[in-house]
């Protein structure tokens, strides 16, 4: 892929990439991926997903949730940039933020955009800058680290 490829993936290939499935799969597309780059994903927020049901009509998306939303778009960065075909034998385990920084809030009926760059990526260890908009609302962002274990 050159640096101006899109890279868009559908719901069929983000499930082929990663082990998550509903409720906890957080991405529904990716719309534009440069591997060794950045990525971005987006996510339609649904009254009917679980996490609104005890809720009522103030209901939040929890940040625990942004934080795995960002980490499920740096994993198909990861592998997209270190050229893995998932096997289901490939893990990433999240291993910490940074200067994470929460603006706003996330309710049904927006769309989530989920940005990841990379700023370091090794075979074992990944460092990116992820962020979370609504609109043009930055609604969360930090520095992740995530653990690789291919094999």
């Amino acid at each position: 892929m050159t640096r101006n490829s899109t890279g868009a993936m559908d719901i069929q290939q983000i499930m082929a990439m990663l082990m998550h499935r509903f409720p906890l799969l957080l991405v529904d597309r990716v719309v534009d991926c440069v591997p060794g780059h950045h990525v971005v994903g987006l996510k339609a927020v649904s009254r009917n997903e679980p996490i609104f049901a005890a809720n009522g009509m103030n209901a939040e998306m929890p940040t625990l949730l942004l934080i795995e939303a960002l980490a499920q778009v740096s994993v198909i960065l990861t592998f997209k940039t270190l050229q893995i075909e998932p096997t289901g034998r490939e893990l990433m385990f999240f291993a910490g933020i940074d200067n994470g920084q929460f603006n706003g809030s996330v309710r049904p009926g927006d769309v989530l955009t989920l940005r990841s760059e990379v700023v370091r990526l090794r075979t074992k260890m990944g460092w990116f800058r992820a962020t979370a908009y609504v609109g043009q609302d930055c609604v969360a962002s930090m520095s992740m680290l995530a653990a690789i274990q291919i094999g």
